[in-house]
């Protein structure tokens, strides 16, 4: 309906356009849309008018990809540092104050005409793009930046499966208004340099030699190239934001079954019995924790503080090596605080926590937290990349998982989710393993199953599980109990 009442609106003004041109009754003072057409018919039939459309177009183009290319590098490297965010801010700042008829004379001063187009959208285009590539990567989802902290995955691959697909919908939003502008700033840089064979310069004739149907005629082609090229780039993003949004396909491989792992079943068992079989020296050992000792997390005297809310107060213990712990006690009591001191994600009110360098650890958290435009072999590769394809297989199996490996995650149930995400945290590199509620969406049968899962996998690396349920203890044989609350 509303598209309906807008090519309404459209006809009507058309309508009005023609009525005046009717009124004036002279083409030099007004032209009405059948003369505009008519102008465009002809002026369409000849070459050099043509090749000047694509002259213009060309620069135009070149500009925008330019500043595009620019825009995200100098994002990439803000996003790395503040000191970078803080080197370009000035700049930035310049070429979104300065008025565009500024940048046309300076670059045709310094540049010449030919080469003034594309310069003058590169720069008036450049400030829009950055901001908005930088925010869209900035408001990348919190949990998913803390998991990417906790499993140390390094900046390039969150760059490419984290920060890029969350800042699509923005760059969108702000590319389609850039590419307008675009537009108008290079048709602007022709006219004022007058460059030969370009759009700009037919304007500039069309002026002199007050030429109203071709002037009008050019501003409709504008406007047309323009839309055209903004529904062109929208719907690109469009694709790259329901692929980021709906998931992935991941290169589909065929689920081995069972006989067939069976040939895997020593490589993928002693995988970490050869990775972890020396833990020291892939940790370097702090000033806490010397080379003749176990690796431990330890928290001393640790008070935790929300305001004048103590979650944790005064707590001691020490997690040595290849100890299991478990931490019972109901919801509110600082379990899921313990462990995000233990991971380094908050810091104590008072106290501190020591080892947290040489532990390595990692975690289940009490949400998946899985990129949820990967399929479920792509999580595990984002956090384990070097990981063997027979041992993500075998573990899917194990766990009950079979078939979907190359699903993405957002079409899998919450069950599903958190034994996905139990299969990262075993199948990574890190040597503490932090479980926070890993059963909670788990029917019992599906719980024991995974309990075997995790034992079998644990290759004797020291292991802190977090419930509110007893039995969850006494599922995994976890003698040590920590009560809180």
């Amino acid at each position: 309906m509303r598209r309906f009442r807008r090519a309404l609106a459209v006809i009507f003004w058309l309508l009005v356009m023609q009525l005046l041109s009717i009124i004036f009754k002279e083409t030099l003072i007004f032209v009405g849309p059948l003369d505009i057409v008519r102008s465009l018919a002809r002026l369409i039939t000849q070459t050099d008018f043509l090749l000047a459309v694509l002259a213009t177009s060309w620069r135009i183009l070149f500009g925008f990809v330019l500043a595009t290319a620019l825009a995200g590098l100098l994002a990439i490297a803000a996003m790395r540092s503040s000191t970078w965010e803080d080197f370009f801010a000035p700049l930035i700042a310049v070429f979104k104050a300065v008025p565009v008829v500024s940048f046309i004379l300076i670059i045709l001063i310094y540049f010449g005409a030919d080469s003034s187009s594309w310069i003058v959208v590169c720069i008036v285009t450049l400030p829009g793009l950055y901001e908005s590539l930088l925010q869209g990567m900035r408001m990348s989802d919190p949990d998913l930046n803390e998991m990417a902290e906790v499993f140390a995955v390094p900046f390039t691959r969150r760059l490419s499966k984290l920060y890029l697909p969350s800042a699509i919908s923005y760059f969108s939003a702000s590319a389609s208004s850039a590419i307008g502008f675009a537009w108008k700033a290079g048709i602007a840089t022709e006219v004022f340099g007058i460059v030969q064979g370009s759009l700009g310069e037919r304007f500039y004739e069309a002026k002199i030699y007050l030429e109203t149907a071709d002037l009008f005629a050019y501003t409709a082609l504008i406007i047309i190239l323009s839309w055209l090229f903004s529904k062109i780039l929208q719907a690109q993003l469009r694709k790259m934001t329901r692929k980021y949004e709906f998931g992935i396909q991941g290169k589909t491989s065929q689920d081995m079954t069972e006989d067939k792992l069976n040939k895997h079943q020593v490589a993928g068992s002693s995988y970490y019995q050869t990775k972890l079989s020396d833990k020291r020296a892939s940790t370097q050992v702090s000033d806490e924790i010397k080379n003749n000792e176990e690796v431990c997390l330890q928290t001393v005297n640790i008070t935790k503080a929300y305001g004048e809310l103590v979650v944790l107060e005064n707590f001691n213990h020490s997690f040595s090596d290849h100890s299991r712990s478990f931490v019972l006690g109901p919801s509110g009591c600082g379990k899921t605080t313990l462990l995000r001191l233990l991971l380094g994600l908050e810091e104590p009110s008072s106290g501190e926590v020591l080892g947290r360098n040489t532990a390595k650890a990692g975690a289940v958290f009490q949400e998946p937290r899985l990129l949820p435009h990967l399929t479920a072999r792509e999580n595990i590769l984002f956090v384990a990349p070097n990981l063997k394809q027979a041992e993500i297989q075998e573990a899917f199996i194990q766990l009950g998982l079979t078939g979907d490996l190359d699903k993405p995650v957002a079409t899998l149930s919450g069950g599903m989710k958190d034994r996905v995400a139990i299969a990262r945290l075993l199948l990574s590199d890190r040597y503490f393993l932090l479980m926070d509620e890993p059963f909670g969406s788990l029917d019992s049968e599906t719980k024991v199953r995974t309990g075997s899962f995790i034992e079998r996998h644990l290759h004797g690396r020291p292991f802190i599980l977090v419930s509110h349920q007893l039995e969850d203890g006494t599922l995994m044989q976890i003698e040590e109990t920590i009560i809180l609350g």
